[in-house]
């Protein structure tokens, strides 16, 4: 490979050069435009998304929704629970047949959504007050997927916005995510919610 590089000396300083332009105008052009964005909460019709303060609230899970996805719920809501306070009191599967009243959250499985996961909200639109969620998630997800769906679904229930790191539950991304909330993330939750 060297040989090539001797060989082509021209060439090589003219891709190494393009790349190193390249990685310049992309620094450039991210301090220019602010930086990467942490959105922090989604703000939706000029309001912040939040939970109201009768809290906490149940998740629930449809009956078909795999046991591997329940326990990643439930890791979720002891991981808030431990950090940030009572914003969940516990995950509950309902039985088939079963009916439930008064649903807050409610986690289904749906294989024909474009990603992962998806949260859809329900809110009061002069408030921002968030009324009800649902969470959708693929189905046939490795425990690890799902607990890092489960975790970046959860924070779009309580109000959080997409974050453009890659090293954020809240990135747009599952590849590279990891399991848990940062810091940052468990530092607004408790301003929001204790």
């Amino acid at each position: 490979m060297f040989d090539w590089f001797k060989a082509n000396t021209a060439m090589a300083i003219i891709v190494f050069g393009g790349l190193f332009v390249i990685g310049i105008v992309t620094v450039v052009a991210i301090v220019l435009r602010g930086g990467w964005k942490d959105r922090g909460f989604m703000v939706r019709d000029g309001h912040p998304l939040h939970l109201p303060a009768s809290l906490p609230w149940t998740i629930t899970v449809e009956p078909n929704v795999p046991t591997i996805y329940v326990d990643a719920l439930n890791t979720v809501v002891l991981q808030l629970r431990e950090k940030v306070g009572n914003i969940f009191d516990h995950v509950v599967q309902l039985q088939s047949g079963e009916v439930a009243l008064d649903i807050k959250v409610l986690v289904a499985i749906d294989k024909d959504i474009d990603h992962p996961g998806e949260t859809i909200h329900q809110f009061n639109k002069e408030t921002g007050v968030i009324m009800s969620a649902f969470v959708s998630m693929w189905p046939d997800l490795s425990y690890a997927d799902a607990l890092k769906v489960a975790t970046h679904e959860i924070g779009h229930v309580v109000g959080l916005d997409h974050d453009e790191h890659v090293s954020s539950i809240m990135h747009h991304m599952i590849q590279n995510r990891p399991q848990t909330f940062t810091d940052k993330d468990y530092e607004r939750l408790r301003k929001a919610y204790t």
